[in-house]
């Protein structure tokens, strides 16, 4: 068998598991299919589409071409298959009234559309706009992107260009007009990859407060930088922390604030050892306005906290799942 996409090939083969010559330069070059092939057992031709996201238009073309078949070759025996990654069940559904059948792929095993074989663009998941978009999604579950738009105050248009760049990097799928996110673990490792927290890391410094004194230093650092008129917000995982209920460390803070006023937090510096560690963070984005107070203590909103424990990677990854699973009742 010879096909212009070796990947193709190895899906035919893998997944129809039969003998079967291309027939591509028989047809009309009109009939816009993946691959067309012939069954050497039954000498049935099967016509084969690939997608990502299996939808409506994949089965509107190969129903189509199906009802065409039948006028021109009645007693030819066909088979119409689409080789995909994800389907909802009302595709499936729509499929198997139609006599079309949907084959799963393994996880992780690439698929590219013949209509589609042009390079895809980066995946980029943090932009400010796009990461509103995004955590909209997650907190609200399966959403039609002018819902998306609206509820993230964002135009249609960047609303759209994020879901098409999820689409088309197989972590989100459509159902109708709704989307889904399919693929978390994905979305997730692309903030750490794209978007590193270590790197906004300016100053790290002792504090004159034991690791059972927490509340207290958070308390002191807040009223020292307030009394200056600093903006500043407490993150990571003093914010998380807060937002899920999920216990951890009392070894150090973490905290956004501008390089200019580093200076402010330097007389609570202190060499002594079995002291709680400040870490400062340069924020790189609009993080004041959306600042919260919670127990007492200003911190990072919800999605703001979200991306920078994703930013984390493996270090965050048990708080972020977590405030993941609570952020809806935080919107």
């Amino acid at each position: 068998m010879m096909m212009k996409d070796p990947n193709q090939e190895n899906l035919i083969k893998k997944y129809l598991a039969l003998d079967i010559a291309p027939l591509e330069d028989q047809f009309d070059k009109n009939v816009d299919v993946d691959f067309i092939g012939r069954d050497m057992r039954t000498n049935g031709i099967i016509f084969v589409e690939f997608s990502r996201n299996a939808d409506f238009p994949k089965i509107a073309k190969l129903n189509l071409l199906k009802s065409l078949m039948l006028e021109d070759n009645e007693r030819v025996p066909s088979r119409y298959v689409i080789i995909t990654r994800a389907a909802s069940n009302n595709i499936f559904q729509l499929a198997k009234k139609l006599g079309i059948e949907i084959i799963l792929t393994e996880r992780g095993e690439e698929l590219r559309d013949q209509s589609k074989n042009v390079r895809m663009k980066p995946l980029k998941v943090t932009p400010e706009k796009t990461w509103k978009v995004i955590c909209t999604l997650i907190s609200n579950g399966p959403s039609s992107i002018r819902q998306l738009s609206l509820k993230s105050d964002v135009s249609y248009g960047w609303a759209h260009a994020t879901i098409t760049q999820l689409l088309d990097h197989d972590i989100v799928i459509k159902n109708g007009d709704y989307v889904h996110i399919i693929d978390q673990e994905k979305l997730l490792n692309a903030v750490a990859w794209e978007r590193p927290v270590k790197k906004l890391k300016i100053l790290e410094m002792s504090i004159p407060f034991r690791y059972d004194q927490k509340a207290a230093a958070l308390e002191s650092v807040q009223d020292h930088l307030r009394s200056h008129g600093v903006e500043f917000a407490f993150g990571l995982f003093d914010a998380g922390s807060r937002y899920t209920n999920y216990a951890f460390r009392n070894d150090s803070i973490q905290i956004y604030l501008r390089e200019d006023d580093l200076e402010l937090i330097d007389d609570l510096s202190t060499a002594q050892e079995g002291t709680i560690v400040l870490q400062a963070y340069r924020p790189d984005r609009e993080i004041f306005d959306s600042t919260r107070i919670l127990e007492g203590i200003r911190v990072t909103s919800p999605c703001q906290t979200l991306m920078d424990l994703a930013g984390l990677g493996y270090g965050g990854k048990d708080m972020t799942m977590e405030l993941v699973k609570k952020i809806a009742s935080l919107r």
